[in-house]
């Protein structure tokens, strides 16, 4: 379970982190600004070192352990053993924040005061708050004090040791994987566009793909131009054979077929309304619905259209991206994107956003759609997550307010619409995850909990500043996060995570911008997850191996 820097009061506060003595090695954990995203640090040991913010990386430099004192809490770096203090015991707004010699004073003594789920920091001797200069989001922003307000630069949490997990070493691919899928032979198909490390938004008519095989650890390549079709950002959908079903993208109204048994690609029927970055779902029996995605071929009009096998794409004018898309300051090129569906029994599908209104869609004939209500205060949310981790269960994180060049959020909720489209849809507020993120990814796992990997504090494309490197774990039945061991490379935009049949997951890319981009990550890294480990870090005895698969011991019918 996640603890914040207060859960209800001092003495929960003290049940949770252990009071100890200044030069103890006691549990510690990491401050993270609300604001920024970025973590509470130092350099070096020396006394007077200013405090700031930087990536979180989980160094030990950044972790810190609460000693109890009349009136709060000393707070001990684990690195040096020294406590936060406000330089000089100055009183004054924006004097800056030290590490000292722990002495016990005043200016070292810090109270915890509850904003919503994340709490201030109140110096003992001036009554002010800890905050990032400037409200800065940036590396290096100095720590100060100011005085207190309910402001996102003066929340903090503060979250435990990391829950058991571990990263393979890098595994350097032939291209940057920025779309994927787990076959069901165990192998990683995953892809990128005409180029191994570049995009067009034109047809360019080919892609370059990969398969990775876990047995022996290494990716093979293929440039697929038979089908006709650049697959840079199409929807994706997982037929009940195993088959890969790849539509649009940058050759926008083309769809390609990939056949695990045969290891070979097939063209497919094109789609009525050219699209890219749509959003797909597999339908209850088989046929798969595309909305959306005005990307690519032209900006607007993406209605709903569904695939089968025996008659190709069928349009569904009564589905209409429009009223789905969200406000994004491009409008509808990127505010119709990447719709969040999900097929249910009767050829019907529950739209989860990332528009704030929610929606409910029937397949049949022409099409029909109702709304399903606000996502209750969530705002449009583009580049976020949502994952189907149980029947009719969502867990949505995440996501900006546009596009690009927007702050994320840290929010999570729960949304249930597993009674179906006669009954209203509950959509629960879960504790927050301890880091905002935009172009993370989102992974089911098989206890039932939710891994969300990657992302930025702040969205921007193709680019790797304000990176979360750390991943967090969410369970249903606490609704909370713990954060898990961090990576080594940055995962942001057009990268991909998926789970191995083993119960790993394997996450990859980031980039596609060109030759010698600092993005670019033809590379990826397997996580191993705390269920696979005990509580040392090491494969648990008698659980089974990372490298068996997990039995999924029921399933859901659904016609």
């Amino acid at each position: 379970m996640r603890v914040e820097i207060l859960l209800a009061g001092a003495a929960a506060l003290a049940a949770a982190f252990c009071p100890v003595a200044a030069n103890a090695q006691a549990p510690t954990g990491l401050a993270v600004n609300r604001n920024s995203g970025m973590c509470m640090g130092v350099a070096g040991a020396a006394a007077d070192a200013p405090v700031a913010q930087g990536a979180c990386l989980d160094q030990t430099a950044q972790q810190w352990a609460l000693q109890s004192a009349a009136g709060g809490y000393a707070i001990v770096n684990r690195a040096s053993g020294l406590c936060l203090e406000v330089s000089g015991g100055s009183k004054k707004n924006g004097a800056g924040v030290v590490q000292a010699t722990c002495s016990g004073k005043s200016k070292q003594i810090w109270a915890t005061v509850a904003d919503g789920d994340w709490h201030r920091l109140k110096a003992s001797h001036s009554g002010k708050c800890l905050d990032v200069d400037g409200s800065s989001i940036d590396e290096g922003g100095a720590l100060v004090q100011q005085a207190c307000a309910s402001a996102p630069s003066q929340d903090w949490t503060l979250s435990p040791p990391a829950a058991p997990s571990k990263w393979s070493a890098k595994i350097d691919l032939p291209i940057i994987p920025v779309a994927a899928a787990t076959l069901r032979n165990g192998k990683i198909l995953a892809w990128s566009a005409y180029d191994r490390f570049n995009y067009s938004s034109q047809d360019q008519g080919k892609t370059f793909t990969t398969l990775y095989d876990p047995d022996t650890g290494k990716a093979s390549e293929r440039l697929v131009s038979n089908t006709g079709h650049d697959m840079f950002c199409p929807g994706t959908a997982t037929l009940p054979d195993g088959r890969i079903l790849v539509n649009g993208g940058s050759s926008s109204a083309k769809t390609s077929i990939y056949d695990p048994a045969t290891n070979k690609w097939t063209q497919g029927a094109a789609m009525n309304v050219p699209r890219g970055y749509q959003g797909d779902t597999v339908l209850s029996n088989g046929d798969v619905l595309t909305v959306g995605g005005s990307w690519s071929g032209g900006v607007g009009g993406k209605i709903g259209e569904v695939w089968s096998v025996e008659g190709g794409w069928r349009t569904l004018p009564n589905i209409v991206a429009e009223k789905m898309a969200g406000p994004d300051p491009r409008g509808l090129f990127y505010g119709d994107n990447q719709m969040w569906l999900f097929g249910i029994a009767g050829g019907k599908v529950f739209h989860a956003g990332p528009g704030a209104e929610m929606f409910w869609l029937t397949t049949g004939g022409d099409g029909s759609m109702k709304s399903a209500g606000l996502r209750a205060d969530d705002a449009y949310s583009q580049n976020g997550n949502v994952v189907y981790f149980d029947v009719g269960k969502l867990l949505k994180v995440g996501g900006a307010p546009a596009y690009t060049d927007a702050k994320a959020k840290e929010g999570a909720y729960l949304i249930d619409f597993s009674k179906g489209p006669s009954k209203p849809v509950k959509v629960t507020k879960q504790r927050p995850m301890a880091f905002p993120r935009s172009f993370a990814n989102g992974v089911a796992l098989p206890t039932g909990q939710v891994l969300i990997v990657g992302g930025q504090a702040y969205a921007k494309a193709f680019s790797d500043e304000r990176s979360v490197m750390i991943p967090e774990i969410w369970t249903p039945e606490t609704g909370e996060f713990r954060r898990l061991a961090p990576m080594s490379v940055p995962r942001n935009y057009h990268s991909v995570a998926t789970l191995m049949r083993d119960g790993r997951v394997w996450v990859g890319g980031g980039g596609l911008c060109g030759e010698g981009c600092w993005a670019n990550h033809a590379d990826a890294e397997i996580l191993t997850p705390p269920y696979l480990l005990d509580a040392d870090g090491r494969e648990a005895a008698g659980r089974r191996s990372p490298r068996r698969r997990p039995r999924a011991r029921s399933a859901i019918r659904s016609r």
